[in-house]
């Protein structure tokens, strides 16, 4: 049990996703506009990731038993691709169909959510992680609900330095996305010394 903990910390605050492994980096420049939008994108994201880490842990425990039968862990990324993206636009179809309202706020962001890299990332170290806990599947869940949340509290902090940054006379070439990857680096230095 102190091990699961240990590595939810561990997960959330020392390998964060965005700032120390660069996973999600893309949704830098739109989702941290504003705190509202990336606690909205940020959830949204966790949400897509748990469930992903879910269905992929099971499509790679059929991708394993396969593999005594032909060779296919060639199609392993491949496949993630598949599976992620197909159930991150299923959930965009069903709200839309289900709960207009709630699509139009966060409808564009599942476009986004899509082809975040945190989320195929999370996915695939989870299944590459060397079997040091007995159950897999917890560490798998526990690994990807941490770094779900390590994703969100970084695009927060982004968003509220850039909320911030607006108030002050930032230099013409800086403005926008530049200061955003500034900042993004200067936030990083302190998760890189905890290594």
């Amino acid at each position: 049990m102190n091990d699961l903990i240990l590595l939810g910390i561990t997960a959330a605050l020392i390998n964060n996703l965005l700032l120390v492994q660069l996973l999600g980096v893309e949704s830098l420049p739109n989702a941290s506009k504003s705190i509202k939008s990336a606690a909205k994108f940020g959830l949204l994201v966790t949400f897509v990731m748990l469930c992903a880490t879910v269905l992929t842990w099971y499509t790679n425990s059929a991708l394993r038993y396969l593999h005594g039968i032909i060779p296919v862990e060639h199609l392993q990324t491949l496949t993630f691709v598949v599976v992620v993206a197909g159930f991150t636009q299923l959930c965009g179809l069903l709200i839309r169909k289900k709960i207009p309202s709630l699509h139009k706020r966060i409808g564009r962001d599942f476009k986004a959510v899509t082809v975040n890299s945190a989320i195929l990332g999370i996915v695939i170290i989870n299944i590459n992680q060397p079997e040091i806990l007995s159950d897999r599947f917890a560490r798998a869940m526990i690994d990807g609900g941490a770094a779900a949340l390590s994703f969100l509290i970084a695009l927060v902090i982004l968003a509220g330095i850039r909320e911030r940054l607006e108030l002050h006379n930032v230099p013409k070439p800086l403005q926008g996305i530049p200061i955003a990857l500034i900042s993004a680096a200067l936030i990083a230095i302190p998760f890189m010394a905890l290594r």
